[in-house]
C-alpha cells in the first residue's frame, strides 16, 4: 500500500516546486508559446507514460504506434490507433483500438486487444511557474479477440503533473487499474508510476522514462530512453528503445515507434 503514495508526494512536489528554481518564462521549455499563459506541449505523445496536456476546443489527435517486447521465450507487438479531441481547451475524450500479436514459443495469436475510451480535465496550466497537472480516467472492455489482450473489463483513474525548469521538463503520471475479470470473477489491483525527464533542443526532445509498477503484488521496473522529433507543425515522429525487468526473473527488451498527427476540425490554428 505504500506504493500508493509516491503519486501524491510526487505530484505535490511539482506543484510545490518552485518559481525561485528556474529563471523567467522564456528560460523555461514548454513556455515560449504559452497560449493565454498556459504551459504550451514540449512533446504530444510519449512512450510509456501520459503527457499533461489536453487538445485545444476542436482539435484532433491522431496516433499511430508500434510496442514491441521481447523475453526469451515469447515476444509481444502491439500497434494501437489512438484519437483525441478536444471538447474545450481543457477537456478532451479520447479512444485507442489496440491490434495484438503474442507469440509464446511456438504459439502465436494475432487480434484486438481492449478497446478503451479516455476523458482528461487539465485543472492547472501557468506558463509563468512551467507548473500544470491533469487527471482523468480511462475505460476499457474486454478483449475482443481470444487469447489476446485481458478478459476483464478494465478501470484506471490517473494524475498527472509537470514541472518546467531550466532546460529540463518532468513529466509524471500516476495510474491505478482495477481489473474485473470475466471468467473467474475476482478482481486484480495495479498501480504505476511513470517519470519523464524531457530535454527540448528546438525540433528535437530526447527524452528518459522511467516507471515502476505493481500488478497483482508482482512488481515491474522499465526504463525508455527515446528521441521525438516535429516534421511540421502538425506531424511528430518519435522512436524510444529500452529494458523491462520484473519479480519473474526474465527480462524484456522493448522497442517503440509512434507517428502523431493533429489538425483543427473548427479551422482555428
Amino acid at each position: 500500500m505504500r506504493s500508493l503514495l509516491i503519486g501524491p508526494v510526487v505530484l505535490a512536489l511539482f506543484l510545490s516546486g518552485g518559481a525561485g528554481a528556474h529563471g523567467s518564462e522564456d528560460d523555461l521549455p514548454g513556455t515560449e508559446d504559452a497560449d493565454q499563459g498556459g504551459v504550451s506541449e514540449v512533446m504530444q505523445e510519449l512512450f510509456i507514460g501520459e503527457m499533461v496536456h489536453a487538445q485545444e476546443q476542436w482539435e484532433l489527435q491522431g496516433t499511430a504506434a508500434g510496442a514491441w517486447t521481447h523475453r526469451t521465450h515469447s515476444d509481444a507487438l502491439e500497434a494501437p490507433l489512438t484519437l483525441e479531441l478536444g471538447l474545450t481547451d481543457r477537456l478532451q475524450i479520447a479512444v485507442e483500438v489496440p491490434l495484438l500479436h503474442e507469440r509464446d514459443g511456438d504459439r502465436g495469436q494475432t487480434g484486438l486487444g481492449n478497446v478503451a475510451g479516455s476523458v482528461l480535465y487539465n485543472a492547472l496550466s501557468q506558463g509563468t511557474t512551467g507548473r500544470a497537472v491533469s487527471f482523468g480516467i480511462e475505460g476499457a472492455a474486454p478483449a475482443v479477440s481470444d487469447d489476446v489482450g485481458e478478459d476483464a473489463v478494465l478501470l484506471e483513474p490517473f494524475v498527472i503533473g509537470y514541472l518546467a525548469s531550466g532546460a529540463l521538463a518532468l513529466n509524471a503520471s500516476v495510474a491505478m487499474e482495477v481489473a474485473v475479470s470475466t471468467q473467474r470473477r475476482d478482481t486484480e489491483l495495479g498501480v504505476e508510476l511513470v517519470l519523464a525527464a524531457l530535454f527540448p533542443r528546438g525540433a528535437l526532445v530526447p527524452s528518459v522514462e522511467a516507471g515502476v509498477a505493481v500488478d497483482d503484488g508482482q512488481f515491474s521496473f522499465v526504463l525508455a530512453p527515446g528521441l521525438t522529433g516535429r516534421l511540421s507543425d502538425s506531424v511528430e515522429v518519435g522512436a524510444a528503445a529500452g529494458a523491462r525487468v520484473d519479480d519473474a526473473g526474465d527480462p524484456a527488451l522493448l522497442a517503440a515507434l509512434h507517428v502523431t498527427w493533429e489538425g483543427s476540425l473548427s479551422g482555428r490554428d
